[in-house]
């Protein structure tokens, strides 16, 4: 259920009425939002990613809740052989390559 009903009629007509046509919409523009932040934190290289999850506007309630683990080249390398397969082996390599 997307709406709440309060008996307060005027209030129960825009949350049955308006309220659905409008929010899918506002919801499609704020992904689109959420992905080019993401997508130009891209393009910035590591900082613009750490910058971004670090933004007060890039939080769990808005965006989801992203974490970002700082990897030295052996990680990375690892990563992209596919030898690292689930965050747990990460936490393991990561544990030894300090």
């Amino acid at each position: 259920m997307e709406t709440l009903i309060t008996m307060f009629v005027p209030l129960d007509f825009l949350n049955a009425v308006v309220y659905p046509s409008i929010s899918k919409p506002i919801e499609k523009v704020w992904d689109g939002m959420v992905v080019d932040a993401v997508e130009q934190a891209k393009d910035n290289g590591l900082d613009g990613i750490y910058n971004s999850a670090q933004a007060k506007w890039f939080n769990k309630d808005n965006c989801g809740d992203y974490k970002f683990i700082k990897a030295n080249q052996e990680i990375l390398e690892e990563l992209l052989k596919g030898k690292i397969k689930s965050l747990e082996s990460l936490k393991k390599c990561m544990k030894i390559n300090g």
